[in-house]
């Protein structure tokens, strides 16, 4: 379209509005004076003009416009942009929707006939979506790499967010996690998880946890039945389950012990077991990938034990007290008169004992690891009586490793550790792994 009626205005010349009303306005010159570029250089396009789909095609003329489907359908493809009047290679596009109550869907086709070379469809659905595009001269191509949300569901939650996935440019929605969830990755992809278990079970009788059952972070309550007997939950493999949590209960009141096994040679804190022996102990575990780590426990060892009937301790030699009384042992640690570790942790030890030990000479009571002296006291009487000898000494035990009981005194002759009112007596308690 050209100038319609020629200007023979001179340099000078007064435009009056009656000359601007015969030469732009009232010839229809004035779209001819509308660029896409304003006097300040930026890009300002005319107003978005509608096309109608026809036969899965649209003709563009403008670089703004709004695409409505064909026959008002619900929804429409849009398969080919024809290039209209002025439009050549390098030439702009934006596309938006006539209606939100319609849906066009520019369809990704691979050149030619169907000239949309996009990646993947894009879909819009709403007054605020617009897509912007590129023409090369035959086919029309993204005008940036940024995410087309094609095949989404719109980011319309509040909390939603969109990532890159599969190795493509086109965003994946995540939707907005539950409360109390923070977002994780596994170094491929990403996920809300729980900070505290999402899946509970109840069992009665031995299990093998599976990451089906028990997802990323799960609550295994341990029920023993009166008529049972311990019994054994078995973990799933760690490998490809890095980051997984798993926290074990024994929720009765019993002394029935539950054991807690990592797969095959696979360990916790370095050992292949671990063992809940009283109400509402627990164990919270996690997986690394190879092994699992004890992340809170609560195992409850508790061993007393006393000595029936006194017993003689020879002048001069350090002599175990045969402890035979057994007051408290919750984790049946009791063996050979002294305290046998059922399994790996720090251990409190505490012995004391009465020693008849008269004329000044020299008692001591002794704590023992293993047969050898780690923790005791020395106590002398100067007028008569009992030596009393405390003795304490805090150890790690490897599992079936001993804690004993040993005194000794230089009276010249054998003496007595009494066994009136438990005055001989060992108690042991678990402190940690």
């Amino acid at each position: 379209m050209g100038w319609t009626v020629p200007s023979d205005r001179s340099t000078g010349d007064t435009i009056t509005s009656a000359i601007w009303n015969e030469n732009v306005g009232a010839s229809g010159n004035s779209a001819l004076l509308k660029t896409s570029v304003n006097n300040s250089g930026a890009m300002e396009f005319v107003d978005a003009t509608e096309l109608t789909i026809a036969s899965g095609v649209i003709t563009v003329t403008a670089n703004y416009h709004k695409v409505d489907t064909e026959g008002d359908a619900a929804s429409d493809d849009l398969d080919t942009i024809t290039a209209g009047t002025n439009v050549a290679a390098g030439f702009i596009l934006h596309l938006r929707v006539e209606s939100a109550a319609r849906t066009v869907v520019i369809k990704a086709g691979t050149g030619g006939a169907d000239n949309l070379e996009i990646g993947s469809d894009v879909t819009l659905d709403e007054a605020y979506k617009t897509y912007s595009l590129v023409y090369d001269g035959a086919n029309w191509r993204p005008l940036t790499l940024a995410p087309t949300f094609a095949s989404l569901s719109p980011l319309t939650t509040r909390g939603d967010l969109l990532y890159g996935s599969s190795g493509t440019v086109t965003g994946t929605r995540l939707a907005v996690g539950d409360a109390n969830s923070v977002l994780h990755t596994d170094g491929t992809d990403v996920a809300w998880r729980f900070g505290y278990p999402t899946t509970v079970l109840q069992k009665t009788a031995a299990y093998t946890a599976t990451v089906a059952d028990c997802g990323d972070n799960c609550l295994i309550k341990a029920h023993m039945t009166s008529a049972g007997a311990g019994f054994t939950f078995d973990l799933y493999a760690a490998s490809g389950n890095a980051g997984k949590r798993i926290t074990v209960i024994k929720e009765t009141g019993d002394a029935y012990p539950l054991v807690v096994d990592a797969n095959g040679s696979e360990t916790i804190n370095g050992t292949t077991t671990r063992t809940l022996y009283s109400q509402f102990d627990y164990i919270t575990i996690i997986c690394d990938g190879v092994n699992w780590w004890i992340l809170d426990e609560k195992i409850t060892i508790a061993y007393k034990t006393t000595l029936s009937v006194a017993q003689g301790v020879p002048t001069g030699v350090w002599t175990k007290i045969l402890l035979d009384s057994v007051v408290t042992d919750t984790a049946s640690a009791h063996a050979s008169n002294c305290f046998t570790a059922p399994q790996d942790g720090w251990y409190s030890a505490m012995g004391h004992a009465f020693i008849d030990n008269y004329n000044g000479q020299v008692g001591a009571v002794g704590v023992w690891k293993n047969g050898d002296w780690v923790g005791g006291t020395s106590s002398f009487d100067s007028g008569g009586g009992y030596t009393s000898g405390p003795a304490g000494t805090i150890e790690f035990l490897s599992t079936g490793e001993t804690i004993q009981l040993f005194a000794y005194q230089t009276r010249g002759s054998t003496v007595n550790v009494t066994a009136a009112l438990q005055n001989a007596s060992l108690r042991v308690i678990y402190l940690h792994t």
